[in-house]
């Protein structure tokens, strides 16, 4: 007969025992601190980029500048500082570890078996002893202008070489009568080493000219010299710095929008800090709304050539809406009551967006009418519904917020269209122009629209007859209406149509500043061409092209061409064009994503059958977005916001 083994499961004490030990464990590899090695690397760069930019310094200045470190009471610091002024330097920069760095020292001297003599103390009309430094017990090594170094220090193998390490221990000697410091242990070492040339060099270990013979192992420092006060210093000062988007955003933004960031996506900013003080620099973010960042809470800021420096990311909520803004606070401390706050741009104003939202013309129904989808194609909603009425030409504005299109619903029936708006939803449809109401020439019918860049005036053609367009300026809500004038073409067959509404690209818009932007303007013999608004002659922009499409963030450019559906930077003139791929033929009514990296296009099959595509600018991720029998064209692609 079989034994039935016997089982039993584990008491709540049991349980309870090994759950608190599994969360010790975690715990501790969670939150494990900086190795000590770790300490004495960031501490030595932190000092290799002082001893850098002091010899900068002093090439810059034309005169001495010198690099110290404090050994009043102690032959080792945890700080460093910068000595500048004539006949009597002072120091004016003062740069400190001990607090994320707390088990790294820094040390300057000779150890036994290295061949060691007396530094330099003059270089040409440059005279160490002269330059009365007002701490001759510290460790000081002067740049001249010419980038030699000059130091009481004793030259270690040929260079003056600075110890930085976990632990040291050491004794008073003397060199050719001058007090030095003989090492006798340390732990950890990195060797910073200084020619008399002026290179400066970083190792890792101790360098050995020679067969010293020195104990590794040392006992750590009890103390170290407290760091010296700076010149003119009051009281703690604040941090400073500089915050920055990498990589950089659009040379434009939207009015009050200090960058952009897709939902979905990640904003990468970089802050570039400095103390007046020395002290280490803490940073922290906040969102005004929310949001994802890299690191919640507050972290150190890493030293690397010879600033403070961070790199943070955050991404908007997963249900933000297209245009939805956010503003984030970068701070600035420095453990010792100093504080900054630094935004990005004018106000840390951040913008999100979406895929967007793109509402095109069809005539699925049989009759033409207005529809948006999402950027997949997905999502189909039918936003005008009126039988025997014509609906075409939707502009989206630019906030996302309405929806621009011509109309022949005032007269019920007939070719002659007005302007009418609505909000996004297809909601409160209103009329802007209507030609009875017009000043001489007037209108029989409007033509193609262009948003202001600010959303809130409208350009327009309008045919006066087969060799000439007026080109008419009107506000939103139907006011203002301005005649710019006419355009005249070379024949008859032309057809000139307002294309896209552009400034110069390199002033923030302002409507205002009628000089800085232009319209352009194509015909059916592909010529386009740029018309300015306050009245200048018209000037060429490109050949052979037409249909243009400037990018929101006025990066890029589209254009349909004989060879296809063209792309190339955008610098307010015609330049280098190459097509993308895939629109080769039967491709028209190029316009762009809110985020400026895909175009949305028309493709022809046949003559009765227009589908919507879109494409990355470089050509992948070619989609077909509609599959329809019929005419479905006049794309226009904006942000997805609400009414």
């Amino acid at each position: 007969m079989n034994k039935r083994r016997s089982c039993r499961g584990w008491s709540l004490a049991e349980a309870m025992f090994v759950m608190l030990l599994v969360s010790l464990l975690v715990g501790v590899s969670l939150k494990s601190p900086p190795s000590s090695r770790a300490h004495v690397r960031s501490a030595a760069q932190m000092v290799l980029s002082q001893l850098r930019m002091v010899r900068a310094q002093a090439a810059v200045k034309q005169t001495l500048v010198g690099f110290g470190f404090p050994r009043q009471g102690s032959p080792w610091a945890q700080s460093c500082y910068v000595l500048e002024g004539n006949p009597r330097p002072r120091p004016i920069r003062s740069t400190r570890w001990e607090g994320n760095c707390s088990r790294a020292y820094l040390w300057a001297g000779f150890w036994g078996g290295a061949e060691a003599t007396p530094g330099l103390l003059s270089q040409g009309h440059h005279d160490l002893s002269a330059w009365a430094t007002p701490y001759p017990e510290d460790a000081v090594i002067a740049f001249t202008p010419s980038g030699q170094a000059l130091s009481r220090l004793p030259l270690v193998g040929g260079a003056y070489r600075l110890l930085v390490g976990t632990s040291f221990a050491c004794e008073p000697a003397s060199l050719d009568g001058q007090p030095a410091f003989k090492l006798t242990s340390i732990g950890q070492p990195i060797t910073i080493s200084i020619t008399p040339g002026g290179a400066i060099t970083l190792e890792e270990g101790l360098h050995q000219p020679s067969e010293a013979s020195l104990n590794p192992v040392g006992a750590r420092p009890a103390q170290s010299s407290p760091p010296r006060p700076l010149f003119g210093g009051g009281g703690n000062q604040n941090p400073t710095g500089t915050l920055e988007v990498v990589p950089a955003p659009a040379t434009e933004l939207p009015p009050g929008v200090d960058a952009t960031c897709r939902v979905g996506g990640l904003l990468t900013l970089q802050v570039s800090a400095e103390d007046a003080d020395g002290d280490p620099l803490q940073i922290e973010w906040s969102c005004d709304r929310g949001g994802g960042l890299s690191h919640p809470c507050q972290l150190p800021m890493t030293w690397k050539d010879g600033q403070w420096r961070a790199e943070w990311s955050w991404s908007p909520p997963p249900d933000t809406a297209d245009g939805e803004k956010f503003q984030l606070t970068c701070h600035l401390s420095d453990g010792r009551g100093g504080q900054t706050d630094l935004h990005l741009g004018a106000s840390g104003t951040i913008q999100a967006l979406g895929d967007g939202r793109i509402v095109f013309s069809s005539d699925r129904t049989g009759n033409h009418e207005l529809y948006a989808m999402n950027s997949d194609g997905t999502d189909l909603t039918q936003l005008t519904d009126e039988p025997g009425i014509s609906h075409s030409w939707p502009r989206i504005s630019p906030d996302g917020g309405k929806v621009l299109f011509n109309s022949n619903r005032h007269i019920g029936s007939g070719w002659q269209t007005e302007l009418f708006v609505m909000n996004s939803d297809g909601s409160h449809i209103r009329q802007i122009t209507r030609a009875a109401d017009a000043p001489a020439p007037g209108w029989n019918s409007c033509g193609q629209t262009a948003w202001s860049p600010d959303g809130t005036r409208i350009l327009f053609s309008t045919p006066r007859d087969p060799v000439q367009h007026d080109i008419w300026l009107i506000r939103l809500d139907g006011s203002g209406l301005q005649h710019l004038g006419k355009i005249d073409q070379p024949s008859p067959t032309d057809q000139v149509v307002p294309t896209e509404w552009s400034w110069n690209g390199i002033l923030p818009y302002n409507p205002a500043n009628s000089a800085a932007q232009f319209l352009l303007a194509g015909n059916m013999d592909f010529d386009l061409r740029r018309f300015f608004l306050d009245g200048s002659a018209a000037a060429p922009f490109s050949a052979n092209q037409y249909q243009v499409s400037v990018s929101p963030d006025l990066h890029w450019v589209a254009c349909v061409s004989t060879a296809g559906i063209q792309v190339g930077p955008w610098n307010g003139a015609a330049g280098s064009m190459t097509t993308v791929p895939g629109t080769e033929t039967g491709c028209f009514y190029p316009t762009w994503s809110p985020d400026s990296t895909h175009l949305l296009f028309c493709r022809q099959v046949n003559r009765s059958n227009v589908d919507i595509y879109s494409v990355k600018r470089d050509g992948s991720q070619l989609k077909q977005l509609t599959n329809f029998s019929g005419w479905e064209d006049h794309p226009s692609w904006g942000l997805n916001s609400s009414p």
